[in-house]
């Protein structure tokens, strides 16, 4: 996105984890909104999305603490692209020091001073995040989902996502349902 290039540039947020993100509802619906079909909202449905999520990005952003780019080395961007694009296999500081050629201790510490977060805290959030989406988006069962977000047990995927989203993945999933049932209720007697 060009409209926020110039402002990754000159800082970059100091922690790239917002604990209890379901706390920010302003941010949620904004969440729901762009899960939506983007053909749902023809003929300019490609700009609604682009407003949309420039105004997601824009509220996240406030969130955050920004700092210097410079103070987050180019290894940690490596690692960060690594886990994002990684986290639903076997993700580990020994995978990682094996398939990226660092030290793992060295791993462990950018992710301890420069992101504030544990390596598999952070490892975990990329995978509840993803486990929310599915759980909004499609009718996979949760054993399901816990696979394919690469958890490998269904007691570690349900602590985990406990610990970040305060609720388990079926009271989340049903949480969900119900707030798109009101919001389709509501869009069609605003009709009528």
């Amino acid at each position: 996105m060009p409209e926020l290039k110039s402002l990754f540039l000159t800082s970059l947020p100091r922690c790239a984890v917002i604990r209890r993100f379901d706390k920010h509802p302003d941010l949620m619906a904004l969440l729901h909104k762009l899960a939506e079909p983007v053909q749902s909202q023809k003929p300019y449905g490609d700009v609604v999305f682009k407003g949309l999520l420039l105004t997601f990005f824009g509220k996240l952003l406030s969130l955050l603490e920004l700092g210097e780019p410079s103070k987050a080395p180019l290894t940690l961007h490596q690692v960060v692209s690594y886990c994002s694009l990684n986290f639903q296999s076997e993700l580990s500081l020994e995978r990682l020091e094996e398939e990226l050629h660092l030290s793992r201790y060295y791993i462990s510490h950018l992710f301890n001073h420069k992101l504030h977060i544990r390596f598999n805290d952070y490892v975990n959030a990329l995978r509840i995040a993803e486990a929310c989406r599915l759980l909004r988006s499609t009718d996979t069962s949760i054993t399901e989902i816990c696979a394919k977000v690469g958890f490998s047990t269904l007691r570690t995927f349900n602590r985990s996502f406990i610990k970040q989203m305060g609720v388990v993945p079926s009271e989340y999933r049903a949480a969900r349902r119900a707030e798109a049932k009101k919001d389709a209720e509501a869009k069609g007697g605003s009709h009528a």
